[in-house]
């Protein structure tokens, strides 16, 4: 169930990627990139992506992932941005 939620739910370094893109709907995929965050923080010992704001946390992600493209995430293209 989607819900019309704040976009400031999560730390910075823990927010799912639809939310920096600005999506006010969201689900449990959002606690689960959280999840695999901290996951990879405690194999690490390092946080994933230290991000000191919203756009660098971004280009983070980008650049450990690639940017996504509307094959990979079809709801890309109706993310605010």
């Amino acid at each position: 169930c989607r819900t019309i939620l704040t976009p400031k739910v999560v730390s910075l370094w823990y927010r799912p990627p639809e939310i920096l893109f600005g999506s006010e709907t969201y689900d449990e995929g959002c606690d689960n990139w959280g999840a695999g965050c901290v996951f990879a923080e405690l194999l690490t010992g390092v946080p994933l992506n230290k991000g000191q704001n919203e756009l660098e946390q971004v280009s983070n992600m980008f650049e450990l992932l690639g940017p996504p493209d509307s094959k990979s995430w079809p709801e890309l293209d109706t993310l605010p941005l």
